[in-house]
């Protein structure tokens, strides 16, 4: 009788298979919300709804146009408005023109510098009521652009720090701005590679300022070794500079990347 319970019991426990995908004991359990086989999928999961939000780019012109997001600028942006809406209303200060464009191109070259400048968006898109069942499909957002001058640059200053190829040989870097006598500013580098330190090929290089980004290269093959590259401050701390360039040209061309702290005066 005893051998019969057994036979009984283990027929039960062998025949009884977890497959309850909602049981996260189960070895089938699927509790991934993005996943359309799962049981608690949300097909809401990557849907947004309509809005205005927009981006602030500052760009620095030479020969590659250089975009860093920032609401603070010296002379040239691009405003991007969100992909996949109907209709882009853009009102700028006091710019009677009403842009409708997903981009537009600014050239505040003549602005007034430390002066304020609101930017309004508002969109109209198709909404999600399945979503998101309060979206009107209508958006609107502001934002302030700071003008500034170019010597007020955020990269202004000396950085010290290391190349990635050589992160024990520290040595600092020095960004300059001036204005000749017509009132034009003029952004320098100087110190890198360390072989420019003080020396006239430094003045054979083409300099473009931004506010938090500066674009380097050579005017000619001899200055500097060739130097070209893009220097930013990071977005989360304005006294660190990154600075990815290459040094040479053609078959003698390498990478370097200059990571610095801002030297505190």
């Amino acid at each position: 009788f005893g051998g019969v319970i057994f036979l009984l019991l283990m027929g039960f426990l062998t025949g009884c298979k977890c497959d309850d995908p909602t049981n996260p004991e189960c070895p089938n359990y699927c509790g991934d919300e993005t996943n359309p086989e799962c049981p608690n999928y949300n097909p809401c999961w990557d849907q947004v709804p309509v809005s205005a939000d927009f981006k602030i780019e500052e760009l620095i012109q030479g020969r590659r146009v250089t975009r860093t997001e920032t609401d603070t600028l010296i002379y040239y942006l691009l405003l991007t408005g969100p992909a996949g809406v109907l209709r882009y209303e853009w009102h700028i200060g006091n710019d009677p023109r009403v842009f409708t464009g997903r981009e537009v191109f600014l050239n505040f070259s003549d602005a007034d510098s430390n002066s304020i400048i609101p930017v309004v968006l508002v969109v109209e898109g198709v909404p999600n009521k399945t979503c998101f069942p309060e979206d009107s499909g209508k958006d609107t957002v502001r934002r302030d652009l700071f003008i500034t001058t170019p010597c007020k640059s955020r990269m202004v200053g000396k950085f010290r720090g290391v190349l990635k190829s050589n992160p024990v040989d520290t040595f600092t870097v020095e960004i300059t701005c001036e204005y000749d006598f017509t009132g034009v500013s003029d952004f320098d580098i100087w110190g890198i590679p360390k072989t420019c330190i003080d020396t006239p090929y430094v003045k054979s290089m083409n300099v473009g300022g931004g506010y938090v980004a500066l674009r380097v290269y050579a005017s000619s093959p001899t200055a500097c070794n060739y130097i070209e590259g893009v220097a930013r401050l990071k977005n989360e701390d304005r006294d660190s500079l990154l600075f990815p360039f290459t040094l040479g040209v053609s078959a003698n061309l390498r990478s370097e990347f200059f990571y610095a702290k801002r030297l505190k005066n």
